[in-house]
C-alpha cells in the first residue's frame, strides 16, 4: 500500500521534475565558465600572423604620412591609419601574453626578425612627421591630434614588445631590449621634435 496519499505525489513530481530542470541548466552554465574561464593558448604562428597585420598597417600608416601635404582630410587619414595600428599591436600584445614561453632560439630570431624587418617602415614615418611638423601646425588641433596619436603607437609598440620578450628564451632577450629601446626612442625623438 503507498504510504503516501495520491494528492502529495501529485504536488511533489512537478516540484521534482523542476529541481531536476534546474540542477541540469546549473551543470550547463557551470561548464560554459569553466569554458570561458580557460585561456586559449596562441601559437607562434598566430602571432606572426598578427605582426604580418601589424607590419601592413604600419606601410598603410606610413603612406598616409608621405602623402600628407597640409589639408585636414589627409591629417585625418593619418589619425585613421594610427588608430587601426593601434588596434593590431593591442591584438597582437594579447595573443603574445596568451603564448606559451618559446622553446628555441630560431623561434624567437624570426619573430623578432619579423618585427625587425618592419621598423625601416616605422622610422620612415616618424622621420616624415618631424619633417612635416609646420605643416600639422598649421591645421587647426592636428599637432595634439598626432601627438596623441604617436603617444598610444609608442605604448603599445612598447607592450608587445615586452610582451615578445616575455616568451623569448633568454639568450635572445638582449637583442629584443636593443630593438625596443631604439623603437621608443624613435617615438621619443619625433614627440619631442612635434613639441618645439
Amino acid at each position: 500500500m503507498n504510504p503516501y496519499p495520491l494528492s502529495v505525489l501529485q504536488r511533489f513530481c512537478p516540484l521534482l521534475s523542476t529541481m531536476v530542470q534546474l540542477l541540469s541548466l546549473l551543470a550547463f552554465v557551470s561548464s560554459l565558465l569553466l569554458v570561458s574561464a580557460t585561456p586559449v593558448k596562441r601559437t607562434l604562428a598566430k602571432i606572426q600572423s598578427d605582426i604580418a597585420r601589424v607590419d601592413s598597417l604600419i606601410s598603410t600608416w606610413d603612406n598616409s604620412v608621405n602623402a600628407f601635404k597640409g589639408t585636414s582630410n589627409q591629417a585625418n587619414a593619418i589619425h585613421s591609419a594610427a588608430v587601426q595600428l593601434v588596434t593590431a599591436l593591442n591584438q597582437a600584445t594579447a595573443d603574445t601574453k596568451a603564448t606559451a614561453i618559446l622553446t628555441t632560439d630560431m623561434d624567437a630570431l624570426v619573430l623578432l626578425g619579423q618585427m625587425e624587418d618592419s621598423s625601416p617602415t616605422l622610422l620612415g614615418g616618424l622621420t616624415q612627421i618631424t619633417e612635416k611638423a609646420k605643416s600639422f601646425a598649421g591645421i587647426r588641433g592636428a599637432t595634439a591630434v598626432v601627438e596623441k596619436d604617436l603617444r598610444n603607437l609608442q605604448s603599445s609598440t612598447a607592450a608587445l614588445l615586452t610582451a615578445v620578450s616575455a616568451i623569448t628564451p633568454a639568450e635572445v632577450v638582449p637583442q629584443a631590449t636593443q630593438f625596443s629601446v631604439t623603437v621608443n626612442d624613435a617615438y621619443a625623438d619625433t614627440l619631442t621634435d612635434l613639441a618645439k
